[in-house]
This record gives structure tokens, sequence and C-alpha cells, in this order.
């Protein structure tokens, strides 16, 4: 329950997004829902939970807080307004049922929802049954520069698309999902799609790489797949009647040109610059803020749950596609 003006959470499980990008981060750096949550005014780290001991471990020694085996034990213990889900997606169904208890105002859930549309719709069922929000984290719509970057590009700055395209790596569900989470909030669902078959094994077995375009009727939006064993990319190139924005490393940095008249009257495309840059090295406290405002009552304009459920509908679409 609440403690004072603070909201109390727990995190369950202790992998990578849980803690670990945190253990060798900087101080200044949040990769985390442990750090977020340590490090925002608004929150109480209650507990974490981790079938691993190594992680219980390290989550104690980093938090000073206790780590159960499991949700349930963490339950016994303590009930928290705020659980991080951090679980693999398979086990995210039997997590939300276990979690939906009276007091538990948000669940906090690693993408994707779920393996499937049927399955994200009962976890939005059992919470709705309890009154508990849902929130999804595709973190990128909650940096303040690509919040910006969105009404922008939603109120036509550099006139309407005409070209777009991703380039990524390490899986449709996994990575590309997060982009496609962002191309939603600009040009919505898609007109049509096209897939091709995977072009090679994906790094998880339960994940696909597919080259894909979805057309929006006025224009395209083409991804090709790099090959991960290289290095890791991921970035957005938009182009508009008037202008071209770049979303490179991963969302960290926006590159944005306008078009003047060049040499020899050409129009070209000429480097302007973008008011405000991403905080992506602080990206899950930039979460934690969003969700604090949110319950306590301050309006907030991202519809966190619906847009995962259509990026999971997009991604399955695809997938399906592609095994044609």
């Amino acid at each position: 329950m609440s403690t004072g003006d603070k909201l109390t959470c727990a995190v369950v499980g202790l992998g990578r997004i849980g803690l670990g990008y945190d253990l060798a981060a900087s101080e200044s750096e949040v990769f985390s829902h442990t750090k977020a949550f340590m490090t925002h005014p608004g929150y109480e780290l209650l507990a974490g939970a981790d079938p691993s001991a190594e992680r219980r471990s390290e989550f104690e020694a980093f938090s000073r807080k206790p780590a159960y085996q499991n949700l349930t034990d963490l339950l016994s213990n303590c009930l928290p307004d705020v659980i991080a889900i951090a679980v693999p997606t398979e086990l995210h169904l039997p997590a939300v049922r276990d979690a939906a208890k009276d007091g538990v105002k948000l669940l906090l859930l690693e993408k994707p929802i779920a393996l499937n549309t049927e399955e994200a719709s009962s976890i939005a069922r059992i919470a709705g049954e309890k009154g508990i929000k849902l929130f999804v984290n595709y973190m990128r719509r909650c940096d303040p520069g690509l919040r910006e970057l969105t009404t922008d590009i939603k109120r036509g700055f550099l006139g309407r698309p005409v070209a777009g395209r991703l380039i990524y790596c390490k899986g449709l569900f996994n990575n590309a999902s997060h982009f496609l989470s962002l191309c939603i909030d600009w040009f919505g669902m898609p007109h049509s799609l096209q897939a091709a078959a995977p072009k090679r094994a994906s790094w998880s077995h339960n994940d696909l790489d597919i080259e894909f375009t979805l057309d929006y009727g006025e224009f395209t939006f083409s991804a090709q797949v790099a090959r991960d064993d290289c290095y890791g990319i991921g970035e957005i190139d938009l182009f508009f009647e008037n202008g071209r924005v770049q979303l490179l490393d991963f969302g960290e940095r926006i590159e944005c040109f306008e078009v003047r008249d060049g040499k020899r009257n050409v129009r070209r495309l000429f480097p302007s610059g973008y008011k405000t840059q991403p905080q992506m090295s602080r990206y899950q406290y930039n979460v934690a803020e969003h969700i604090w405002s949110w319950l306590n009552g301050r309006e907030v304009d991202i519809d966190s749950f619906r847009n995962a459920e259509l990026t999971l509908e997009l991604c399955q679409r695809l997938a399906q596609k592609a095994m044609e």
C-alpha cells in the first residue's frame, strides 16, 4: 500500500531490464525498473522476485531490499501499489493472474504484452475486473524528445509523409516492435502489408527476423533486417514533403533536415537540427515518471495498453504473412 505520498513498488524478474542493465551503469543512467524506482522520489521500492539465487543476491546488494524466489512469496510479505513484471513473455498471463490483487494499482508489463492478441485480451480482462491499470514498457513513447517529435509529425511540421524505412536486428517482436509502436503513434495502422519469409534464424527461437512493407496509402514504410552478429542497429528514416527525420542509435538521437533551394535551383535537403534530443540514458526513469503522474491524477496523453495491443496485432499479422 502507499506510504505517505509515495507509491510502493516491486520488480518481478531481475534480469536485464529488471536490474541487470544498471549493474555496470553510471550513476546518472537509469536503464532498469529497479533503479528507476530507487531513483524516482515518488516511489518506495519494497522487494524483488526471481527464481535465480544469483539475481536475487545482486538485487539485494544493489537495492538493500529483500528478494523472493517467486511472486507468490513476494505478495505474502508485501502488497505494492505498482508491480513491474519483467518475466519472459510466455509467463506474462500467469504473472498477471497472480499479481491482480485488491490494492494493486498498476502492472507494468514488458513488451510484447503476451504471446498473442488472445492472451493480451485475457490480461486486459483480468486487470479490468480488479480495477488495475496496465502499462506496457515501450519506453521511447515516454521520452520527452520523442514525444515532442510525435507531436510535430502529427501536426505535419514537415508536410505529409512520402516514404519511410526501418533497419533493425534481433527480432520482430523484441526489437522492431519498439519502432512499430512509434509508427502507430505517428501514422496509425497500415492499410495493408507484405512480408518476406525470414532471411535467417533470429537470435531467439521465439522470434523472427522479417523484412516487410507497410502500405499507408499515400506512402509505404519498409523494413530491412541487419545481421546482429556484426553489431546492433535500430533506426528509422522518414521522408516528408518538406524534409526528413532520422531516428538513430536505437532512438538515442534525432537528425532533422529541411528542404531548401540548392545549387542550380535544385531543391535539396539540408541539416536543420532538432530542438529536443531524446533522453535515452534515463529511459526507465521517464517511464516511472509517466506512471507516477498517471496514478496521481495528472493528465497524460499516452494510451500505453491500446498502443501495445495494436503493436502486437501488427507483429502477429507480419509473422503470419511471412510464414504463408
